[in-house]
């Protein structure tokens, strides 16, 4: 069975994009959620976190799914 560009990229291509574009949207989204959390409604960091953490984990598995 011969693995070509071409092929791996037909067999995986739309769902490798799915995921990159899935992954960078949570990553850029949990950081602007940590930032407006300390930032502007003063919430101590590391419940910051914790909250940015749980919501883009719950937005990246709903973007994966779907």
């Amino acid at each position: 069975m011969e693995y070509s560009p071409r092929r791996l990229w037909t067999q995986f291509g739309p769902q490798a994009v799915k995921f990159c574009v899935v992954g960078g949207t949570g990553q850029i989204f949990g950081s602007a959620i940590l930032y407006s959390l300390t930032e502007f409604l003063h919430v101590y960091y590391i419940y910051s976190n914790w909250a940015a953490a749980v919501i883009t984990q719950i937005a990246a598995f709903t973007g994966y799914k779907y």
